[in-house]
C-alpha cells in the first residue's frame, strides 16, 4: 500500500478514535451497543462471500468501539462504530473528507448516510465512511481484494450495521 494510502487510512482511523478528545470518565457502552454487536460472521461472510474468524473486539472506550474479523487465509473486516458524536467533531471530519475527494483519496458514496465516502486503498481494499446524525460508522476491508471487488460487499454489511445501530438501545 502506497505512502497516502497508508496515511489516508491512519488519519480517518486516528480521527475516528479521537483518543484525545474524549474525557476520561466517559460511561463505558454495553456491549450490546458496541461495534462487535453490528454485523455477525455469518452476514459478513455472506455479503463478501468469504471465510472469516469470530468477532474480536478491539477498541471500547465509552465512544468508539471497534470489532474485526479475520479474513481465513490474511486479510480483515473491520468495523469502527462512534457514538454521540459532537456536532463538531463530525463536521471536521466531513471537511477532511471532502478535502480528500478534491485530491482523489475519498470519493462521495450515495444512500447510506446523512452523507458517506469511500476510500479506494485499489489492491489493498476499500474503507466505507458513513456520517448520522450523531454517530459515526466505519466497515473497511483489507487484503481481501480490490476495492471495487469489495465494495458491493461493504455497502451490504453497512446497511445491516445500520439497521442495528436503529435499534440498539440507548445505554
Amino acid at each position: 500500500m502506497g505512502y497516502r494510502i497508508r496515511r489516508a487510512v491512519l488519519t480517518i482511523v486516528s480521527a475516528a478514535y479521537g483518543l484525545a478528545a474524549i474525557p476520561s470518565g466517559s460511561a463505558q457502552l454495553s456491549a450490546a451497543s458496541g461495534a462487535c454487536s453490528l454485523l455477525d460472521r455469518e452476514a459478513v461472510e455472506q455479503a463478501l462471500g468469504t471465510l472469516v474468524g469470530e468477532a474480536r473486539m478491539g477498541a471500547n472506550n465509552g465512544t468508539v468501539t471497534s470489532c474485526s474479523f479475520p479474513i481465513k487465509g490474511g486479510g480483515s473486516i473491520s468495523v469502527l462504530f462512534r457514538r454521540n458524536a459532537e456536532r463538531a467533531w463530525i463536521v471536521e471530519q466531513k471537511q477532511r473528507m471532502n478535502m480528500g475527494v478534491r485530491y482523489g483519496t475519498f470519493r462521495p458514496v450515495d444512500g447510506l448516510g446523512e452523507q458517506a465516502f469511500v476510500l479506494d486503498m485499489r489492491a489493498a481494499g476499500a474503507a466505507l465512511c458513513v456520517f448520522r446524525t450523531d454517530y459515526y460508522l466505519q466497515v473497511s476491508v483489507f487484503k481481501a481484494g480490490d476495492a471495487a471487488a469489495v465494495l458491493p460487499g461493504m455497502e451490504k454489511l453497512v446497511k445491516a450495521a445500520l439497521a442495528r445501530v436503529r435499534y440498539a438501545p440507548e445505554r
